[in-house]
């Protein structure tokens, strides 16, 4: 399945979260990255963890997202 970026519309903002987790190495990570409609990069981060499901990470990675969003207002 191939999957692309789909930009929002003029004058919005798109954020992409993603989480992570190894439970091996027993680490677990969350990044996120804020675009304009031309695709350009306006925000974003990259950090450490703690999670124990990949389900954790995932909606830890969308509270980040939403905490950038509310922090550069």
């Amino acid at each position: 399945m191939l999957e692309r970026w789909i930009k929002p519309e003029e004058w919005w903002l798109k954020v992409n979260c993603d989480g992570v987790l190894d439970l091996k190495k027993e680490v677990a990570g969350s990044s996120v990255i804020v675009r304009d409609c031309d695709g350009a990069m306006v925000d974003g981060l990259c950090k450490k963890m703690m999670a124990n499901s990949a389900l954790m990470a995932e909606t830890l990675a969308f509270k980040d997202g939403i905490g950038l969003v509310i922090e550069k207002k």
